[in-house]
């Protein structure tokens, strides 16, 4: 029993003396980004589905295809505007970041 209760000690004080910054916290900063899109429901949003949801840095996204401007609303945790309009653009679609 005795030993147990050595190793144990020894675990603690172990923890007990790293760094400070020894267990790091990540912090996740989700963000909302929303862009004007000339994409159409149906077959071209299918293919933008596939290329969305195969990004994991693309929590959510939605389509609001009632709107004139087809909003396309992206919910991420570290990517740019620049990376939607870059991608969804490489594939023919018109994409601009709407002004807050």
């Amino acid at each position: 029993m005795q030993r147990i209760n050595m190793k144990s000690t020894t675990l603690v004080s172990a923890m007990i003396d790293t760094p400070p910054n020894y267990f790091m916290l990540r912090v996740v900063t989700r963000q909302i980004l929303v862009f004007k899109t000339d994409i159409l429901a149906g077959e071209e949003e299918g293919w933008v589905r596939f290329l969305l949801d195969n990004k994991p840095e693309i929590l959510q996204w939605n389509f609001d295809h009632a709107d004139i401007d087809h909003v396309l609303r992206v919910v991420t945790c570290c990517l740019y505007p620049r990376d939607i309009e870059v991608m969804l653009r490489e594939e023919g679609f018109f994409c601009e970041e709407l002004p807050d």
